[in-house]
């Protein structure tokens, strides 16, 4: 069974992502089953911490509401500069210099 815990007058379960975002770092995946409108949040970890789904479920309750209080929600914009009250915004990186812009459309 997966971890659980209460936030935000919710009930959230906790996964590991299968995928590492970037080398050495794991992403913690909480879904609201409480309330299954809610947006998932996610908080990157580093992976020696949490290396395998296994040790998720050992985290004491307090490390989890922690990784939950750090997490993002993924439904707003994580620019600060399209929404400056979001405290975990990310700003993307700047382009290097020189780099070439290609069209996506």
């Amino acid at each position: 069974m997966r971890p659980r815990i209460e936030a935000d007058g919710e009930m959230w379960e906790a996964r590991l992502d299968r995928h590492e975002p970037h080398p050495g770092i794991r992403a913690v995946v909480f879904s609201c089953i409480s309330n299954p409108q809610r947006a998932y949040h996610v908080v990157e970890v580093p992976a020696d911490e949490i290396p395998a789904p296994e040790r998720l479920a050992t985290l004491p309750g307090n490390r989890l509401s922690q990784l939950f209080a750090d997490s993002d929600p993924m439904d707003v914009a994580h620019d600060p500069a399209a929404d400056p009250t979001h405290e975990g915004g990310h700003p993307l990186p700047s382009e290097p210099p020189g780099a070439e812009r290609r069209d996506r459309g």
